[in-house]
């Protein structure tokens, strides 16, 4: 049976706008099913060309001026209006378990009525999709709120408790999806029992990739608006003069906009600068024109008033990000495309609003460096710049991807016995996949150990250090913090399936010694992980036969295997599966609740970074600095890029000649970190040693291209798809080109999320026989 999608579009009353284009890539994406659209009744719909029963209905303004502050009178009297004629509509098209509501262009005051309708109807099980396209009164940067409305944010708390609502009591499908991060991390507050997305601009058209000759600079692109920074933007036009003989200014004038004619006068004193080369374009643009215009660009600006832009998105920016691979971009300081561009890890320059002196300045130095190629790679790009109509069809069909676990099945017992290290958080470590047990069928206790020796609990030190003598013996590192953990495993071992010890170079060494000797005989699967590369473990290990005692011992890099079978372990009893890593590195921000707030401090970071490419190297432990000084040092008279080395108590001997490079030792947030990877053109990681590594899988989630040595472990999580070297030589002549190292070397990212990792440890440590 084919889907019926309803569009419910009091705005869209005319062609030429916004609605349109939303509409047509929803038409567009459903033409094999049954298209309905909802319109305002002013639409001449024999004159829209849109395969899909349109249906103009709405004869009321919903669209007030001060929509985002309305009066609670005001507000009152709109919801009412519009809850009225959408029970008049649903009179009219009765819905059913097969159709999906499409509500997009919509405030609190819409969303309520909506919700108070729906809980009125009989129906249930539908789906609806809501974009929403406006702030909800409050948007979430780095981690850090900003409310600019508390009683719009309210309100759109209460109407979204109806949608809950609605949920839990009809069986209503909902999928609630933003344009921009800032966005997605406030609605999830507002609906956190549901998963907020990120959904394609409505701009649509996809990356276009062009290389115009000469230097062209779109200037404004657009109706004119005293917020989007027009008279801004003429004024340094005019101000820039004869200082850039070379280059062409392009400004468009819609005089066929609304309230265009107020304007006039500063067209007027554009034509009349002493600027040469300035052309301007009249009239509403067809696509063609308006493609065209943006593909002859090689520099854009978007000089918007941050007072009316902070926080509110603009068509124009999705438009040109489309367009501008290559190319410079230059906004207005403290506005939503400068946030924006900062959360892609773009490279853009940036003036105060109105400080005309200082946009001249930097179109004439153009210090900063053109958008990367590497951007376009990122999923957060390729989402944003993605088809809004497919979207939809892609997030309402999958809804059942999930419902296949059988509520009946029952559960497999494994206890997960893990050091505590205070600096593992949800976002690193390796216990991201005791989260995913459970929808792969094992019901998971998990057991913290402390690291070290002073709380295991013992009748007097000396049987404590006793303890550590004896079995320091067998395997140096062991914690005697977990002879306790495992006295208690040894009494009630048979609950369990599985016994799996994630840090073997710390625990599992008791309940090894008790199996050896038969007293877990017909007991649960003992799994053991070890972390350390093979040299390590050769030193730590120095009475290898309680290794036999594991029924598997989990490796995390084949490089690890040789040490293993010198110590006498059966390569049968050998599983290679790698670390993974947490799906918070996968998308463009951390949760709101998985890591403190860092605006201030990406903020500025971005700033000291003076919009310069970075190669990044991340770490201390098994890093070799004396490469990354030699190879640093050897482009010091490099002017376009950083090298930035970010650990925790990291030393390095810099000089006054060390400009190219930037410390970060006194640590920085989570939320930082993970924008830096974002940020970075590459990452340089100078590696001694190593099995698992938590920067490169951290760098492969974020899409970032890896340039490492040249180890057996760092070929195996990147699938030989980074670029590797055994010298300096090597990687001097690897980053002398880079402008044009190789930004498709991609990996096949998501294979190394937890979800995934924990279903391959399932089937190759718990299930394998």
């Amino acid at each position: 049976m084919s889907r019926r999608w309803i569009v419910i579009d009091p705005g869209f009353e005319h062609q030429d706008s916004h609605h349109m284009v939303v509409n047509n890539q929803i038409v567009s994406a459903c033409s094999d099913d049954n298209v309905v659209i909802v319109s305002g009744k002013n639409l001449e719909h024999s004159t829209v060309d849109l395969n899909a029963e349109i249906i103009p209905f709405f004869d009321i303004n919903l669209y007030p001026v001060n929509y985002h502050n309305l009066p609670n009178a005001e507000y009152i009297e709109i919801r009412d209006n519009f809850s009225q004629k959408l029970l008049s509509l649903f009179n009219l098209i009765e819905l059913n378990q097969n159709d999906c509501l499409i509500i997009h262009t919509a405030f609190s005051y819409l969303y309520e009525a909506i919700a108070r309708v729906l809980l009125k109807l009989n129906a249930t099980s539908y789906s609806v999709f809501i974009s929403t396209m406006f702030s909800p009164g409050r948007v979430v940067e780095f981690g850090e709120c900003t409310t600019a409305s508390i009683r719009e944010f309210m309100r759109h708390k209460f109407a979204f408790s109806l949608f809950d609502k609605l949920k839990n009591e009809q069986g209503v499908n909902f999928f609630i999806d933003s344009p921009t991060q800032m966005y997605v991390d406030a609605y999830q507050m507002i609906w956190p029992n549901g998963e907020v997305r990120l959904h394609p601009s409505v701009c649509g058209g996809g990356i276009e990739v062009n290389k115009p000759s000469g230097n062209k600079v779109l200037a404004y692109l657009g109706g004119p608006k005293w917020d989007k920074g027009i008279e801004f933007t003429v004024d340094a036009i005019c101000e820039i003069g004869n200082s850039c003989p070379d280059t062409e200014f392009v400004f468009h004038y819609n005089d066929e906009f609304p309230g265009s004619d107020v304007y006039q006068p500063l067209i007027n004193k554009l034509e009349n600068s002493g600027t040469p080369n300035v052309s301007i374009i009249r009239g509403n643009l067809k696509k063609a024109q308006y493609e065209a215009l943006l593909a002859s660009a090689s520099c854009y600006l978007m000089l918007y008033d941050p007072e009316g832009y902070g926080h509110k998105t603009s068509g124009v920016l999705w438009d040109v990000l489309r367009h501008a691979q290559g190319k410079r971009v230059i906004v207005s300081a403290n506005t939503w495309h400068e946030k924006e561009l900062t959360l892609i890890g773009a490279t853009f320059g940036s003036v105060e609003y109105g400080n005309s002196q200082q946009l001249a300045t930097t179109l004439r130095e153009s210090t900063f460096e053109p958008l990367s190629p590497r951007l376009y790679h990122s999923s957060y790009l390729q989402t944003l710049l993605g088809d809004f109509g497919e979207h939809i069809k892609q997030r309402i069909s999958c809804q059942q991807e999930d419902a296949n676990t059988n509520p009946d099945h029952k559960l497999k017992k494994i206890l997960v016995v893990r050091t505590h290290y205070g600096h593992f958080t949800k976002l690193s470590g390796p216990g991201g996949f005791v989260e995913y047990l459970p929808e792969n069928g094992y019901e998971a206790t998990e057991v913290l150990v402390p690291l070290g020796h002073q709380d295991a609990k013992f009748a007097n030190d000396g049987k404590r250090w006793e303890v550590f003598e004896k079995f320091s013996k067998i395997l140096k590192s062991y914690q005697v913090n977990s002879f306790d953990i495992e006295s208690e495993i040894l009494k009630n071992f048979n609950q369990y399936d599985v016994i799996h010890f994630v840090d073997g170079e710390h625990a599992g060494l008791l309940v090894a010694m008790a199996k050896m000797k038969g007293l877990l005989n017909n007991g649960p699967k003992i799994v053991a992980t070890f972390h350390q590369p093979d040299d390590v473990m050769k030193e730590l290990v120095s009475e290898p036969s309680f290794l036999s005692a594991f029924d598997t011992i989990h490796l995390m890099s084949p490089c690890q295997k040789e040490a293993f079978l010198r110590l006498g372990v059966p390569e049968e009893k050998l599983v290679v599966v790698p670390h993974g890593v947490s799906a918070e590195h996968y998308k463009p921000s951390i949760a709101f609740d998985l890591a403190g707030p860092a605006k201030s401090e990406v903020e500025t970071i971005q700033r000291q970074l003076k919009g310069k490419k970075v190669c990044l190297t991340v770490g201390n432990w098994l890093r070799d600095y004396d490469m990354f000084l030699e190879v640093a040092r050897a482009f010091r008279e490099r002017e376009d890029v950083y090298f930035v080395a970010l650990s925790r108590g990291l030393e390095l001997e810099l000089s006054n000649e060390d400009k190219n490079i930037l410390l970060f030792n006194e640590g920085v947030e989570d939320r930082t970190l993970h924008w830096f990877y974002r940020r970075a053109e590459l990452m340089f990681l100078p590696l001694k040693g190593g099995a698992a590594n938590n920067a490169v899988l951290e760098a492969i989630a974020a899409n970032t291209l890896i340039v490492t040595s040249d180890l057996k472990s760092s070929r195996f999580y990147t699938k030989n798809n980074g670029l590797f070297y055994s010298e300096s030589s090597e990687v001097l002549s690897i980053l002398s080109n880079l402008d044009g190292i190789n930004n498709d070397i991609r990996i096949g990212r998501h294979r190394l999320s937890w979800k995934a990792i924990a279903k391959n440890m399932i089937d190759k440590l718990y299930e394998r026989y």
